[in-house]
C-alpha cells in the first residue's frame, strides 16, 4: 500500500491525517512524502482513498475506484464511494458521467492563460503550446556535457536541458 502524504505536511506547514503508523501498518505501507508524478502512483493502483486530494480526480480519469472521506469537487456525484453525505446542491442535479465532470472541470469552469501573452485563451491553445515545447526539448540528445558554468548556474542549466519524454 502506498500512502501519499502532501509535501506541506512533511515540511510541517500543514497538518495531515496520519501522525504515525503502528509497527504492523508501517511494515505494509510505503510512505511517499516527496512530490510524485501522479501516473507513477496511479498506474499500479486498483483503488485510491483520499480526503480531498486532486489525485482522487486523476484516479477517476485512470479508471480507478475512488473512496473519498471529504467533499472535493469530484465527490458526491455518484462517481466515487463517499463516506460523508453529499451536499444538497449535488442531490438536485442529475448525476453526471465522468465525461461531463471532466468537461465541466477542465473546459467550462477553468480559465486558461496563454503562457506567452498572459491573455486568456482556449485550452486547445495550451495543448498546442505544450506540444511545441515538448517537441523542442526532444531535439536535445539524451546525454549532454556542459563545462565551465559557475556553481549558481549549474541547476538552471540542468533544468533547462532536462529532456522529458
Amino acid at each position: 500500500m502506498i500512502l501519499k502524504v502532501h509535501p506541506d505536511v512533511v515540511a510541517g506547514r500543514k497538518r495531515g491525517y496520519f501522525d504515525r503508523l503502528t509497527a504492523g501498518a508501517a511494515a505494509r505501507v510505503w510512505v511517499v512524502g516527496a512530490d510524485a508524478h501522479p501516473p507513477s502512483l496511479l498506474e499500479p493502483a486498483t483503488a485510491v482513498y483520499t480526503v480531498t486530494s486532486q489525485v482522487g480526480f486523476e484516479a477517476l480519469l485512470w479508471g480507478r475506484q475512488v473512496r473519498v472521506f471529504g467533499m472535493p469537487f469530484y465527490a458526491g456525484w455518484g462517481l466515487t464511494q463517499d463516506e460523508i453525505p453529499r451536499l444538497e446542491r449535488r442531490k438536485a442535479a442529475l448525476p453526471p458521467s465522468l465525461e461531463d465532470l471532466v468537461h465541466a472541470t477542465l473546459i467550462d469552469y477553468a480559465r486558461y492563460l496563454d503562457p506567452e501573452s498572459g491573455q486568456r485563451c482556449a485550452p486547445e491553445r495550451l495543448v498546442a503550446w505544450m506540444s511545441l515545447q515538448k517537441r523542442m526539448r526532444e531535439r536535445f540528445p539524451l546525454k549532454m556535457h556542459a563545462m565551465r558554468f559557475s556553481r549558481w548556474k549549474k541547476p538552471l542549466v540542468r533544468a533547462f536541458f532536462r529532456v522529458v519524454r
